[in-house]
């Protein structure tokens, strides 16, 4: 699928997926990977991913979150939902 990007020349993809960490055991290892190695591959794609709605935090640690919107990759645009349809600044902390 590598080869198929740059061939193709995809500019953007969406990944309206999520991944647990691959040490819960639910996805394996390899396909973390794999998908990592796609993204960081092809600089000249953006790649759109599902933060997750479940509420959990996204943090440095990798171990919270959803992949692949916690790879640290400049060409991944994290994308999530809030619990309101109101945005107020200074509520933002609050907000899930």
């Amino acid at each position: 699928m590598n080869s198929e990007f740059k061939a193709k020349n995809i500019e953007f993809a969406n990944m309206s997926f999520s991944f647990p960490h691959w040490r819960h055991g639910a996805i394996p290892k390899s396909t973390i990977f794999s998908l990592k190695r796609l993204i960081k591959e092809n600089p000249q794609a953006l790649f759109f991913a599902a933060a997750g709605n479940s509420g959990s935090r996204i943090s440095d640690n990798h171990r919270e979150g959803a992949y692949p919107a916690t790879f640290n990759l400049k060409n991944i645009v994290s994308v999530g939902a809030l619990d309101t349809d109101h945005l107020y600044e200074e509520k933002m902390p609050d907000y899930k």
